[in-house]
């Protein structure tokens, strides 16, 4: 399984605050059968700047203590990148890291809004060869219902990223209601951790997928996770259509 979306590095966003809480999230992922985990710390926002030149390296370094650790977690760079006034700007610099070197972004938005100019953000980053992820839209109350937008930007060739805290309601009702509903509507292509502390945000991938099993079934887990994977090999993701939903029938002589 392959979790891409992780604040894994050490000391240099939000997430995992020095070497010791990287362990013990890295341990954490290799105990839910994840096999790799694309690390994603945020990047251009007022808080933190890590262009690709800081994370490469620093996933290098962290690939090392894991294996002088023995454990068996392949780490890939990747970012959480912020949509703001600066986006162009910071794409022109050439700072952005794709994940696991596809061409695959992951962009986030503010959580209360999205920018008012995003179609001509998807436009140009599609003309330059990138392929968009959006993450975590199911906490963003500014996309609550709006199923007429998330629909265009898919049909645009955007993908869904969700949490999996969301998933399974530990992050409040509205966000898991949202993640389901769009689940079940062909939205979603990814499910992810966004962990940032092995306690307060673990992973939680397997409690993610054992509630869309129970709702939806093994196979709408199975097409999520296989998602994951193409992500790796710079493929396209495969859509939930309506099939992957349709319930069996039961004859009765």
């Amino acid at each position: 399984m392959i979790d891409m979306h992780c604040h894994l590095l050490p000391g240099i966003d939000d997430g995992a605050k020095d070497l010791d809480m990287s362990l013990e999230l890295a341990k954490q992922a290799v105990e839910e059968g994840i096999h790799t985990v694309i690390v994603t710390p945020h990047h251009n926002n007022d808080r933190f700047w890590t262009p690709s030149e800081i994370v490469i390296p620093a996933v290098e370094q962290l690939q090392m203590r894991f294996i002088e650790a023995g454990i068996t977690l392949q780490i890939l760079p990747g970012q959480e990148i912020h949509v703001n006034d600066a986006f162009f700007e910071a794409l022109d610099q050439g700072t952005f890291q794709t994940l696991g070197d596809s061409n695959y972004l992951l962009l986030e938005f503010p959580s209360i809004s999205y920018p008012h100019n995003i179609d001509e953000i998807f436009h140009e980053l599609k003309i330059k060869g990138y392929r968009v992820i959006i993450a975590h839209p199911e906490r963003n109350r500014a996309l609550w219902g709006q199923t007429n937008l998330l629909q265009d930007w898919v049909d645009q060739g955007v993908s869904l990223q969700v949490t999996s805290h969301s998933v399974s309601g530990l992050f409040g009702k509205k966000p898991q209601q949202e993640a389901l509903d769009w689940i079940e509507k062909g939205f979603v292509h990814l499910v992810a951790s966004d962990a940032h502390h092995p306690k307060s945000r673990s992973l939680r991938m397997k409690d993610a997928f054992q509630v869309i099993e129970q709702k939806y079934g093994k196979k709408v887990v199975d097409c999520l996770i296989k998602n994951g994977e193409s992500l790796l090999l710079n493929e396209s993701f495969v859509e939930l259509t309506a099939d992957f939903f349709k319930k069996k029938r039961f004859l009765f002589w």
